[in-house]
């Protein structure tokens, strides 16, 4: 079983978990794994209104984790504190230049595995108007 957030969480001192994707991931590339990214199409008409919510999203649940933290522990078992730590040590809220090198290699590993003659388009690039650099792919 694949197991992601609370669950994950909850469980990570289960000695039958041993295959940590993270872990796995950064030692055989040496780069950050990257789960997921809010991300629009660069010619999007209203790219910017939702770049825009998704920061302020941010900015706001960030300002409150500790509350909400608070609001969440006793759940699966996590104390106000691992959550926190959780949230404040495993996780990154900007794309930067390793993490868009992490995405290309994820694509090109997942390449050879794709059926039915589908084939990735080129990389396009990223940009985060929340403050974090766009890197262009070739």
């Amino acid at each position: 079983a694949l197991l992601i957030g609370d669950e994950a969480l909850a469980r990570r001192r289960d000695s039958r978990l041993d295959f940590d994707l993270v872990d796995r991931w950064r030692r055989l590339t040496d780069l950050p794994f990257v789960f997921a990214v809010w991300a629009a199409r660069t010619d999007h008409p209203r790219r910017s209104e939702m770049a825009k919510l998704f920061t302020d999203a941010s900015v706001q649940g960030l300002s409150r984790l500790d509350s909400l933290a608070h609001r969440k522990s006793g759940c699966k078992g996590l104390s106000s504190w691992e959550i926190v730590t959780y949230f404040k040590k495993n996780m990154t809220y900007r794309l930067g230049k390793s993490h868009l090198d992490a995405i290309e290699r994820f694509r090109e590993k997942c390449a050879p595995f794709l059926s039915g003659g589908v084939s990735l388009p080129p990389s396009r690039g990223a940009s985060n108007p929340a403050g974090s650099p766009s890197f262009p792919r070739p």
